[in-house]
């Protein structure tokens, strides 16, 4: 004769190990239906609060990160300002200096001018009784300039940019006397190849006419060194089988322990 089931034994429902009750619910007790309400409201509130507190998080962040760009953007443009500014500073002063003096230059080569692609001069650049002619450059340093008398007349010839260097060629036509050919170079540091091929081309080229040739810039070597310098000993030679020298045979920047 087996013990009769107590009704409260009746009432209890087993649960499995890997449920994890809500401690809102009473363990051991049939779910009701408004226990099941209760729990499934619970979820809600926790997945809205979730919700809300990621949303926010991400809003957070990305004010944060606007802030931060404004905050870039704003230090940009001071430094930009400042920039300008220590640049017209210096040219201020170079033309106070050129008009100070006796002599009058009928070219003045200007080389690292700056000025980028497609866009005009951003500072100042006029010189009283010079016209001035440059040519751009697509990186951040180069860039060529001429200061040309204007009693003068003259042509332009070449106008070259690329990112191994820039170019500027112009031929000024003299009443009675053969005309003269300018030209001003930068070199970047890159592709020396490049450049003694373009550099070659253009002395061929230029000297056919039969003019006298004048050469000005900055071609980023170290004639000291032509040789151990492959490329100061080609550049070098190059000039010399045209028949040019250079007219500057003393070094133009100085250290302690090095001369160029």
């Amino acid at each position: 004769m087996g013990k009769q089931k107590s009704k409260s034994a009746a009432k209890l429902w087993f649960i499995p190990k890997t449920y994890q009750p809500s401690s809102k619910l009473l363990f051991g007790r049939k779910k009701t239906a408004k226990m099941e309400l209760e729990q499934i409201q619970l979820l809600r509130n926790s997945y809205v609060q979730h919700s809300v507190s990621g949303r926010e998080r991400r809003e957070r962040k990305m004010a944060e990160k606007a802030v931060s760009l404004k905050s870039v953007k704003e230090l940009m443009e001071v430094q930009e300002r400042s920039f300008k500014s220590f640049v017209q500073m210096l040219m201020d002063n170079f033309t106070s200096r050129i008009e100070r003096l006796d002599f009058e230059f009928d070219l003045i080569g200007i080389s690292e001018t700056k000025i980028k692609n497609g866009n005009e001069p951003l500072l100042n650049v006029h010189l009283n009784g010079y016209n001035f002619e440059f040519v751009p450059t697509p990186l951040v340093c180069g860039g060529v300039g001429l200061y040309i008398k204007d009693n003068l007349k003259y042509s332009i010839l070449e106008q070259k940019s690329t990112c191994a260097f820039q170019a500027l060629w112009i031929e000024i036509h003299l009443p009675k006397k053969k005309n003269n050919i300018c030209g001003i170079i930068y070199r970047q540091h890159n592709s020396p190849e490049s450049f003694l091929e373009y550099f070659n081309e253009a002395l061929d080229k230029l000297t056919s006419r039969n003019h006298p040739t004048y050469i000005l810039g900055d071609f980023n070597t170290n004639l000291l060194n032509s040789e151990t310098s492959n490329f100061a000993y080609d550049f070098l030679t190059l000039l010399q089988s045209y028949f040019f020298a250079p007219t500057i045979d003393k070094p133009t920047t100085c250290f302690i322990h090095k001369f160029t």
